[in-house]
């Protein structure tokens, strides 16, 4: 069970494993490609098509510092009518957020309430997502909680999802997955799970994991029918690569608009490795030579 947990977190929670020795470099400078062709793009040619798309799905690695760089420069390039929907926090932490906006609480307070101080690791709030939240919220745009509550995750998961709370509010702080076609993300998932899994436990693993991409999908949804153009969702990338759970979600509910999804992998390759081709519409290759493994 506890290397189920495990590997629960590493699909919903991805981390590079990477730490920084040194000042990264300016993110724009960054390697960016097609994920299609596999050729080269400039970061012009990226924003414009950030600017087109109806959604933006950045698939981070939680831990890698230069991703998240490369993260908020885009938002601080993207359209004045972007806004912001984050894995990080819950759906039962939108007042915060709301309080945070309006000055009700400071940003000290906004981190200790959610939990958030070491949310990808010891101290990273501030420097990983709190500069995510100014940007948008800076030019006033909105910024939403997008996932669901882990309590409710877990519970779905050890009663299934008939236990859940059918009752608004609390009804209304996460989705139950759409009926979509999962097939390839499901397998991707237990070929990542392994063989010596137990099946039912793997089930029921599987339901948490879709709860979230059901929940985030449709947040961004809501997000993009309120306005927000583009919406963007700051993610874990197993959500999202290979069209994702989450990607899955948002599609049901938005069949007609086009999602631009983003690959930030901290790879220090040159050229585009060859295994990463086709995992997003673009990616963004984040490894530099300050960055060590462990």
């Amino acid at each position: 069970m506890y290397r189920l947990t495990g590997i629960l977190c590493l699909v919903g929670c991805s981390s590079s494993m990477v730490t920084s020795t040194s000042t990264p470099p300016p993110p724009r400078s960054c390697s960016v490609f097609d994920g299609e062709s596999g050729i080269p793009i400039r970061w012009g040619t990226l924003l414009e098509r950030v600017s087109r798309a109806d959604a933006v799905m950045l698939g981070e690695q939680h831990d890698d510092l230069l991703g998240h760089l490369v993260q908020h420069a885009i938002l601080e390039d993207a359209p004045a009518t972007s806004g912001l929907a984050l894995e990080m926090l819950e759906r039962d932490e939108q007042p915060l957020l709301d309080d945070f906006q309006d000055g009700v609480i400071d940003q000290v307070t906004f981190r200790e309430l959610t939990e958030s101080t070491n949310w990808a690791g010891p101290e990273t709030w501030d420097d990983f997502y709190q500069p995510a939240i100014d940007v948008v919220l800076g030019r006033g745009g909105q910024v939403i909680a997008a996932n669901a509550p882990r309590r409710y995750v877990r519970h779905a998961r050890i009663e299934g999802e008939s236990a859940l709370p059918t009752g608004r509010p609390r009804s209304l702080w996460f989705d139950l997955p759409s009926n979509v076609d999962d097939s390839l993300y499901r397998k991707k998932f237990f070929d990542l799970m392994g063989d010596d899994f137990d099946p039912t436990a793997g089930e029921a693993f599987f339901l948490a994991q879709r709860i979230w991409d059901a929940s985030m999908g449709k947040s961004v949804a809501d997000l993009r029918a309120s306005g927000a153009q583009p919406a963007i969702l700051l993610v874990g990338a197993f959500h999202v690569v290979e069209r994702g759970g989450t990607v899955l979600e948002y599609n049901h509910h938005r069949p007609s608009d086009d999602v631009l999804t983003i690959n930030l992998v901290p790879d220090q390759s040159n050229d585009l490795p060859q295994d990463l081709l086709g995992s997003a519409d673009i990616i963004i290759l984040t490894g530099w030579r300050g960055a060590a493994d462990p």
